[in-house]
């Protein structure tokens, strides 16, 4: 390792990632930016890892190890208080990344020295490599911070933030443990007033699979974090006094309607709405509309599916009608809404 600090640090934390790691690894040593640091931090794997990652003879690489282990946050942590770039890219052991990314990224920051940050857009792949989906998260930063108050518009490892970042707002928060501990950064960085972009290409592939790192605790745990988030996000970027519980019902109508039951489902809508006209207030340009128009709809398909779900068929028909009203096609919308309500028959199955 020389003694002048690189451009770019590479973080990855890994936790029993012998599996997938190595073409992880791979896909960042083959970068056609040559000029980084892979600081790789081991939270006391018990499998292969430390033997994949010796494999490759790399002097870029730089390992270190968690006596024990500490969960992703704290070890994203260790690996940023070693790094040495002035800009930090983030990358979890098991994903894959285009060779141009780090070359991309790093030019378009140095074009735009306004911006703390940049991800892209992700291709979906399952454990065995079979793609699912090409995922193309917000790019402006104004629709980026729309979204960003009730769920993650970014995706982990696909970004690369400036260091100072983290000397302005803090690291990751090891209290969080249910893979939200990367939202929790953007909406602080959000709140902070500093701005992110989502180039609008796919420059990393995201492996979705049940023992991924992130998935590593419990539903309560994650509906709690989430819930304590949004609440935050809420009052912190849009400035709405909601309670915890009137927050938690807002959740429930963006992600589990199935949890509203028929007392909860006119409160929910009323909280909707307030929900949904802030936002309005807030929106002015063609971008922001276009991330309102995506949550108003969502809602209004998971309200009417509890709304059905509860024998309010008078209630569904309205917020159908209101999808229609803002430019849903009449058989769009009425497909969407069987295929939501299927889909919540799916979650309850599985959740019990």
């Amino acid at each position: 390792m020389t003694s002048q600090p690189p451009p770019i640090s590479v973080v990855m934390p890994v936790y029993n990632g012998a599996q997938y790691m190595g073409q992880c690894i791979g896909s960042l040593l083959g970068q056609s930016f040559p000029d980084f640091e892979l600081i790789i931090v081991n939270d006391a794997s018990t499998d292969d890892t430390v033997k994949v990652v010796e494999s490759f003879s790399d002097p870029r690489i730089r390992l270190v190890h968690n006596e024990r282990n500490l969960k992703i946050s704290a070890t994203i942590n260790h690996g940023l208080e070693l790094a040495r770039g002035k800009y930090i890219a983030l990358a979890n052991h098991d994903d894959i990344f285009h060779q141009n990314r780090l070359e991309k990224e790093y030019a378009f920051l140095e074009r735009n020295p306004g911006l703390s940050g940049v991800g892209s857009w992700y291709k979906e792949i399952d454990a065995a490599g079979n793609f699912l989906r090409l995922v193309k998260t917000p790019s402006e930063p104004e629709a980026i911070a729309i979204r960003t108050i009730i769920e993650n518009s970014m995706a982990n490892s696909s970004v690369m933030l400036s260091a100072g970042v983290f000397r302005k707002i803090g690291a990751y928060d090891p209290e969080i443990l249910s893979g939200l501990e990367d939202w929790d950064l953007y909406s602080r960085m959000i709140i902070a007033g500093l701005k992110i972009y989502n180039m609008k290409v796919p420059l990393m592939v995201y492996r979705n699979y049940p023992e991924s790192y992130s998935r590593s605790t419990g539903l309560a745990r994650r509906e709690k974090e989430q819930n304590e988030l949004t609440w935050r996000n809420l009052k912190g970027m849009a400035g709405l006094e909601f309670t915890l519980e009137q927050t938690a019902l807002l959740v429930n109508a963006r992600y589990h309607p199935n949890m509203l039951t028929a007392e909860t489902l006119a409160e929910a809508l009323e909280i909707s709405e307030v929900f949904i006209k802030r936002l309005e207030s807030m929106a002015s340009a063609p971008v922001k509309r276009k991330e309102l128009k995506r949550t108003e709809t969502f809602l209004s398909l998971h309200l009417a599916s509890a709304a059905m779900t509860h024998g309010r068929r008078e209630v569904a028909r309205k917020l159908l009608a209101r999808m229609i009203k803002k430019g849903e096609k009449p058989v769009g919308a009425l497909g969407r809404l069987v295929a939501t309500c299927l889909g919540e028959k799916v979650y309850r199955m599985l959740r019990h």
